[in-house]
């Protein structure tokens, strides 16, 4: 089984990626997803995830978790944590096909809950959370790293971050085994200005399945104030290979 992959919103301090100076959004800001394993705050250097809280719930929900081994697919469900670790609002995002699928992910979440309340450090009363449950890839290892051959840009956290915000949105359809390298064009307000194929996989599904992945991500947080370019380009390549 694949571990399961998150991704939050929210608008509190804990979530804010805007400079200090700026007031926190009142609308809800996607913060992002993790490496296959572990979630992970918005882009700051330190990257912590305060108190552990995000960790705790997708352990909690894991382990919760109880499908079938035969399916091969993924859901996304979406809900709410409020300040005293109840939720709301529980529902299916994105469905698998698969009822039975669908409903295995809606009760881990039930039965996790309720979760510890919110850190203190989050000021909004809810934190909204979009959860992906995978049941593939069993044998293969899927990837997504970053090439960064621009000296002028040493921001390699950030690049990170568009990595862990990417791989939910990386759904490989037949589990098809290859690699491929896109270059990506990022403008100053975090907008996506262009995304191609560098090298390519040799499997034109493949291919696709990275371009949509990427198109789906954006727009991302401004480049860093220390960039003083208004464009920013970089690699991101995406590999599947059997374990």
């Amino acid at each position: 089984m694949r571990p399961l992959l998150l991704f939050f919103l929210g608008a509190g301090k804990l979530l804010n990626c805007a400079s200090p100076s700026t007031p926190p959004p009142q609308t809800e800001t996607p913060a992002v997803n993790s490496n296959p394993h572990l979630p992970a705050l918005p882009p700051t250097e330190s990257g912590k995830d305060p108190d552990g809280y995000l960790e705790k719930i997708q352990k909690t929900i894991t382990n919760n978790w109880k499908h079938s081994q035969t399916f091969y697919g993924r859901t996304k469900v979406y809900f709410k944590i409020h300040r005293d670790g109840s939720i709301s609002m529980l529902k299916i995002d994105v469905s698998s096909g698969n009822l039975e699928f669908d409903q295995s992910a809606v009760l881990a979440v039930k039965r996790s809950s309720p979760f510890r309340p919110l850190p203190k450090g989050f000021t909004n009363e809810f934190l909204g959370v979009y959860y992906w449950f995978n049941s593939n890839q069993d044998n293969a290892i899927q990837k997504i790293t970053f090439v960064n051959t621009n000296q002028d840009f040493p921001f390699n956290w950030y690049l990170q971050y568009i990595c862990n915000h990417t791989e939910p949105n990386w759904f490989n359809p037949k589990n098809i085994t290859g690699k491929a390298l896109v270059l990506i064009s990022i403008e100053r307000d975090g907008n996506l200005k262009e995304a191609r194929i560098q090298t390519s996989s040799g499997d034109p599904l493949f291919d696709s399945s990275t371009l949509t992945a990427i198109k789906r991500t954006f727009p991302v947080p401004h480049l860093p104030n220390g960039y003083k370019n208004d464009l920013l380009q970089f690699s991101l390549q995406f590999s599947n290979s059997p374990k």
